[in-house]
């Protein structure tokens, strides 16, 4: 009865751990939407790190929203969370469309690549 209990507290770690940063990129699209940009940006940055989600083109792609956002923003202090939020919007995007194989995330993507000039030019 021990094992079974052990293994099922194991297996339930293990999955836990697993959905944890798709979670969390989850948590920065919806901070993201209610404009909640500094949980964005914390939560965003952890997932991009976490071997499960640092090559999902989505991640990348709500990254590249996420600072694009911050760049935008006409609030001084969203705009301190990231003085280089332009820059790594970009990167972010580029990276995305890079990892798009499928090509599902092209179109806003480019959509964005598109906008981001108005901050270069």
């Amino acid at each position: 009865m021990k094992k079974i209990l052990v293994t099922i507290s194991l297996i339930a770690f293990v999955f836990s751990i697993g959905l944890g940063q798709t979670n969390k990129r989850t948590s920065a699209y919806m901070y993201n939407k209610n404009k909640q940009y500094d949980k964005a940006k914390e939560a965003i940055d952890e997932a991009i790190l976490h071997p499960k989600t640092e090559n999902d083109a989505k991640t990348w792609m709500y990254r590249g929203i996420i600072y694009y956002n911050i760049a935008m923003s006409e609030d001084e202090q969203v705009k301190a969370l990231a003085p280089d939020a332009p820059e790594i919007s970009y990167e972010s995007l580029l990276k995305s469309k890079q990892l798009d194989d499928k090509k599902q995330l092209d179109v806003e993507t480019s959509i964005y690549l598109i906008q981001l000039t108005n901050l270069f030019y």
